[in-house]
């Protein structure tokens, strides 16, 4: 099985400040995305329809959170790589060809996150991050080269 964590120190020890340490990772896509990627492998046009439905009721139960303050600093609508150390919360595009971290993104503060919701769905983990000015963003996390409860357990605690 794959682990996030090694897959990210490999790729991002440049990107650390000296001693820091990644202690949890995860590999996110936008809201709906593995559905639609389903979706299209298995039903088609309809199949996606059905995915990206869901996927919007979940954008929508944000009522625009996801549209100011530090959820809207962040590049949301592509897949991402997460990095939690001691001090900071790290974002990393994510390359489609090798499938690991590629640049940073952005980097946070860890008090900047106020909670993370996991829920379990059939293919993914639905993660909804809240950020500490009442913005928040809302990921899948494939169950295959994801960690979204290990994320949150090191970030808040359980």
């Amino acid at each position: 099985m794959l682990n996030p964590v090694k897959k990210v120190r490999k790729a991002v020890s440049g990107d650390l400040h000296p001693g820091e340490e990644i202690i949890a990772a995860t590999l996110v896509q936008p809201a709906g995305e593995m559905g639609r990627q389903i979706g299209r492998g298995v039903g088609g046009i309809a199949s996606d329809l059905v995915a990206g439905k869901g996927a919007k009721k979940r954008v929508e139960a944000l009522n625009g959170a996801n549209e100011t303050g530090i959820a809207a600093t962040l590049p949301a609508n592509v897949p991402l790589w997460l990095g939690v150390t001691p001090q900071r919360v790290l974002v990393w595009s994510h390359s489609q060809l090798k499938g690991k971290p590629k640049e940073l993104q952005a980097e946070l503060r860890r008090d900047q996150i106020s909670g993370v919701e996991v829920e379990k769905k059939k293919t993914v983990y639905a993660m909804l991050v809240r950020f500490s000015d009442n913005s928040a963003l809302d990921f899948d996390v494939p169950k295959v080269g994801g960690d979204a409860t290990g994320f949150r357990e090191a970030l808040v605690g359980v």
